[in-house]
């Protein structure tokens, strides 16, 4: 039982964080990890009249990024790498005029202690 919490531990200091910049877009970001594909599923509010959301990944501990790729785009908006903060950044823009549900697929890929491989991102995107 020692073992288990102290890789839980391990794991939870390994993991990579999201950083939400804008106030108006909410919510809270999945914690995921390389050597377990997932997928993981997030949920973000947009309200107030934002046109667009970003979010950035950093990495704790060892673990280190190798890039993100888009496995399926947003039907109602664009995404889009946002050069900010670290090396897997990205932004959601809302197309004008919408509200409603989008839905896109992101992959991040990196390595840790644990292994390296790719985690798959699902987004629910809830436009007010």
């Amino acid at each position: 039982m020692r073992t288990f919490g102290r890789l839980a531990g391990i794991l939870l200091f390994l993991i990579s964080l999201a950083d939400v910049s804008e106030a108006a877009c909410s919510g809270r970001q999945s914690r995921f990890y390389f050597h377990s594909p997932g997928p993981y599923k997030t949920h973000y509010d947009i309200s107030g009249g934002t046109s667009h959301c970003t979010v950035n990944y950093y990495a704790g501990g060892t673990s280190t990024f190798h890039g993100m790729k888009v496995l399926e785009p947003p039907k109602h908006g664009q995404l889009g790498p946002s050069g900010e903060y670290s090396t897997v950044s990205f932004r959601y823009n809302v197309k004008s005029g919408f509200k409603g549900s989008d839905r896109f697929t992101v992959q991040v890929c990196g390595e840790n202690r644990l292994g390296k491989g790719c985690a798959r991102l699902e987004y629910t995107i809830e436009v007010k």
